[in-house]
């Protein structure tokens, strides 16, 4: 009656997946456990299938009450069969767009419902019914078919719909695996008494297996770990749906460290890490994120209350190197309760954003989730200013006069700027420069304030005939521009004004990428371009690198001129002087004081900046204050 000749390699095809599935790493998510719930429950119906239609075709010597029990758990497997894959995709698409609560429960409704109809069978014979003849399907036994379309074409509407942030890979194989389906149904409907369908189902379950049961997607190339793609997953999941407890850190000196040691010494002492976090968290899961970054989180009920006051005293002890013991400089973020005010994807942004910019994490104070989620909210505002500003270009660059220290009278100034708050305020540098660094903003903010300063100097020079200059901060990132110089050029020609008019204020930290940075001080000096080092003392460079660039203009850091007037020292004067014998002139930052003033004089150094003369002010205010001053 029934043609069995699809089911045994149905089956063993099965049975080896099911073995790959328990011999793998696997992250313990719901699309991994649902994805073993359609290997057992493909197992059971492909069983069932099988008994079921042998003891129709024995039904004369079957007692009717088997045939009835047989049957009908075949029906209610088959209902779970179609349903589970169902659940599959939208676990899938869960992976990046939270699926609500409400949509799993009307999802479950028709489910539930064919399930009751297949139980009433015995009563009311719908699906099928046992008589003297043996088997018969019912007069509602084609709602098999209707209820598989539905439950395919749902999944189509939400991949169409939800499916947006899945890569081109994951939609597809999202609709291969519903479509092999559909063929599947169509065949069976077609060739009823062939068990067809099951041979359609494993080739379901193997595309899905290829397609999203690698679990090397989740783990580190190099290490025995889960990556931040796990991490990624593992927080959009469990956040908001059940308490854990995480420790994140970050190795600070971690770059240093990779360029002194080596790749493959490295390696050993991040797996050192690695095999700590896991004695420590045997409970929990282990990942490395990258660039010196590790996690481990772990259900709060299987939490250990040890786990991050003995990771934090061990990572603060020495490890060895090769032959040489090291001290990491490590930061934390610790979390013993979810903020179910934001979304797991948004944790995972935050502390990916806080472990990477390692000057937000201070090593002796361990962060809380909560404080790294506060800053992450505040960037996001200051994002929001920026982009306003950049769209609408309302930067405002304020100025600050810089005194000739002889005579104490303004001969330049330096433009710095400002964005606006949306509340009538302005924000300073130091909230939105690294941002728009980080996010390539800054190329577009610097050519703004280039532009204001020229139009300022072409529109106000007659009325302000001492100005000699305006210093321009450029900045590490607009360095890595390869036509920077003809950029600057051109909006300087724009306005009429010549380059010795600019002086460009360039970091120390610039200076570390020396190649492209010499060759970018020469593009620029062929223009005309003057250059002044900025924040001397806060970086890397020393006095022999500085004589290998054009500079003109040294600015010592405001740190450097509030240590000397602290305590005076004779190192500052040496460094004065040395500077000047290679006929550098010399900038003091930071000049708040009477007493500032006259110990400036007495290094000898040429000019000074500071609160003691002006604050930086408006463009407008500059000009009513410094106009027709000679």
């Amino acid at each position: 009656m029934w043609n069995y000749s699809f089911i045994i390699p149905s089956v063993l095809i099965l049975l080896i997946i099911l073995c790959y599935y328990f011999l793998r790493p696997r992250l313990p998510i719901r699309m991994n456990r649902t994805f073993l719930r359609i290997l057992l429950i493909d197992l059971l119906t492909m069983s069932v299938d099988v008994i079921s239609s042998r003891l129709d075709e024995r039904y004369a010597t079957t007692p009717a009450w088997l045939l009835w029990a047989a049957n009908m758990l075949y029906f209610l497997l088959y209902f779970a069969r179609i349903y589970s894959y169902y659940m599959f995709s939208l676990e899938v698409l869960d992976q990046h767009e939270e699926i609500s609560t409400r949509l799993r429960q009307v999802s479950l409704l028709p489910f539930l419902l064919c399930e009751l109809i297949v139980l009433s069978s015995p009563l009311t014979g719908l699906i099928f019914k046992i008589d003297g003849a043996g088997y018969h399907s019912g007069p509602w036994y084609n709602l098999l078919y209707l209820f598989s379309f539905v439950y395919v074409a749902g999944t189509y509407v939400l991949v169409y719909f939800l499916g947006k942030r899945l890569s081109r890979f994951d939609r597809l194989s999202l609709l291969g695996y519903n479509t092999v389906l559909v063929v599947g149904l169509l065949a069976r409907f077609l060739m009823p008494t062939y068990l067809i369908l099951n041979t359609f189902c494993n080739l379901a379950v193997f595309v899905i297996f290829i397609s999203f049961q690698n679990q090397e997607r989740y783990l580190f190339s190099r290490f025995t770990a889960y990556n931040a793609e796990a991490f990624r997953t593992i927080l959009h999941e469990w956040h908001g749906r059940q308490k854990y407890r995480m420790l994140t850190f970050s190795i600070l000196n971690y770059t240093g460290l990779h360029d002194t040691f080596g790749v493959e010494r490295m390696d050993l002492c991040l797996e050192q890490i690695l095999q700590l976090i896991r004695r420590t968290s045997s409970r929990g899961l282990t990942f490395y994120l990258g660039s010196g970054r590790f996690a481990a989180i772990q259900p709060d009920s299987q939490a250990d209350e040890t786990l991050t006051t003995d990771l934090i005293n061990r990572l603060h002890q020495p490890w060895q190197i090769g032959n040489e013991q090291v001290h990491l400089e490590t930061a934390f973020v610790l979390s013993h309760s979810p903020l179910t005010e934001y979304t797991g994807d948004k944790v995972y942004e935050a502390l990916m954003t806080a472990l990477s910019d390692t000057h937000l994490l201070d090593q002796n104070h361990p962060w809380e989730l909560r404080e790294v989620m506060e800053e992450s909210d505040r960037i996001q505002v200051v994002r929001q200013h920026l982009l306003a500003a950049l769209a609408d270009n309302t930067a405002v660059v304020c100025l600050q006069p810089i005194v000739r220290t002889e005579t104490g009278e303004p001969v330049g100034a330096e433009a710095l700027t400002r964005l606006p708050d949306g509340q009538g305020g302005l924000l300073p540098p130091s909230a939105f420069i690294s941002l728009a660094e980080r996010e390539g903003k800054i190329g577009i903010l610097g050519d703004q304030v280039l532009h204001k300063v020229c139009r300022f100097l072409r529109d106000h020079h007659a009325e302000l005939p001492w100005l000699k200059w305006i210093n321009v901060n450029l900045s590490p990132v607009q360095c890595l521009q390869d036509n920077l110089a003809d950029s600057l050029h051109a909006i300087l020609q724009q306005y009429g004004i010549s380059p010795e008019m600019i002086h460009l204020e360039i970091t120390e930290q610039t200076m570390i990428d020396s190649s492209k940075f010499a060759k970018q001080l020469q593009a620029l000096q062929k223009y005309g371009f003057q250059f002044s080092l900025d924040d001397y003392g806060s970086g890397y460079s020393n006095l022999y690198r500085l004589i290998e660039y054009p500079f003109r203009n040294i600015k010592l850091d405001l740190s450097i001129v509030r240590s000397y007037m602290e305590q005076s020292n004779q190192l500052l004067p040496e460094v004065i002087r040395a500077f000047r014998a290679q006929h550098f002139e010399i900038t003091a930052e930071g000049v708040e004081d009477k007493e500032t003033v006259q110990a400036i004089k007495e290094l000898g150094c040429e000019y000074m900046q500071g609160f003691y003369f002006s604050r930086p002010i408006s463009m407008d205010q500059f000009l009513s204050k410094y106009a027709k001053r000679e």
